[in-house]
């Protein structure tokens, strides 16, 4: 249980990243820009409104499941709950398989260099805390 712990543990501190990250940029990341062919001050107002909302929204996602996720490790997990080791693992691949599949997604239509590295990084941490929480 102690290798499916740091596995959930290390998704939910890299989910929380991201969320900071998306919540607090005034501007979109780089890679954006490269999917864009378009640097931030040449969008139109409202598309800049548009895309930080978006991005905010995001952001809101990422770091509500990393806070959950650690709740979920710090009580129920902690105390041996058995529900947990199902809960944990779907609730981050509800927001990992998504953002992993954006990110090959906008790489492979603009050839933006996204995050696919972390968002896999992300998908395989909480597949693997998975496959340690059924190990006896």
């Amino acid at each position: 249980m102690a290798v499916a712990a740091l596995c959930y543990g290390l998704a939910s501190l890299l989910t929380m990243g991201f969320g900071l990250v998306y919540l607090t940029r005034r501007q979109f990341l780089p890679y954006h820009q490269q999917a864009l062919g378009i640097p931030w001050r040449s969008l139109d107002p409202a598309l800049q409104a548009l895309l930080l909302g978006l991005m905010r929204t995001a952001g809101g996602g990422c770091l509500a499941t990393g806070v959950a996720i650690a709740c979920l490790l710090l009580i129920p997990f902690r105390a041996g709950a058995s529900w947990v080791l199902t809960a944990i693992p779907a609730i981050g691949l509800l927001i990992a398989l998504p953002a992993l599949q954006a990110t090959l997604l906008i790489r492979r239509r603009t050839g933006a260099h996204t995050p696919v590295a972390a968002a896999a990084a992300g998908v395989a941490l909480l597949v693997a805390g998975a496959l340690a929480s059924t190990q006896p």
